[in-house]
């Protein structure tokens, strides 16, 4: 089912002319999953890059691709969840994603310590792509439609 993206593929809509507006809906799936990719491998350029000025390049590329997939689901959140239960889903989302951050920063040093800085930082750069697969699937896509009130 398509319905209305977040804002970064919505700013694309400005180019087009006025009748052809509606016609730009991804899924959000698609979207995300994307996004994830697109952040995985700025990881993998930033951490195997050869010299300081490709590694600041992967660096600031990593922002553009997380703040979009931030932003995509907190607006899919808003979108799609009931006002009732808006507030909880919220402070969920918010709570996994501050666990997954505290889980990162305990676990890579234990990491570095086991398999060395390279291959450490390689699979914590593999771990990024893990998602992509899952937000692509078949069930990912049902998940996504299933919870789409109407009139959004």
């Amino acid at each position: 089912m398509l319905r209305p993206t977040p804002l970064p593929v919505s700013l694309l809509r400005l180019r087009l002319p006025l009748g052809q507006q509606e016609q730009v809906q991804e899924p959000i799936e698609v979207l995300l999953s994307t996004t994830q990719l697109a952040n995985g491998a700025a990881y993998f350029a930033l951490f195997n890059a050869p010299n300081l000025p490709t590694a600041i390049a992967a660096a600031a590329l990593i922002g553009l691709p997380g703040s979009v997939l931030l932003i995509s689901v907190e607006t899919h959140i808003q979108r799609t969840a009931p006002p009732a239960m808006l507030g909880r889903i919220g402070a969920l989302f918010f709570a996994v994603d501050s666990l997954a951050a505290v889980v990162g920063a305990l676990g890579a040093p234990a990491l570095v310590t086991t398999f060395g800085l390279t291959p450490a930082l390689n699979t914590i750069s593999a771990l990024a792509l893990v998602a992509v697969p899952v937000l692509a699937s078949k069930k990912s896509r049902q998940a996504f439609s299933d919870r789409v009130p109407e009139g959004h």
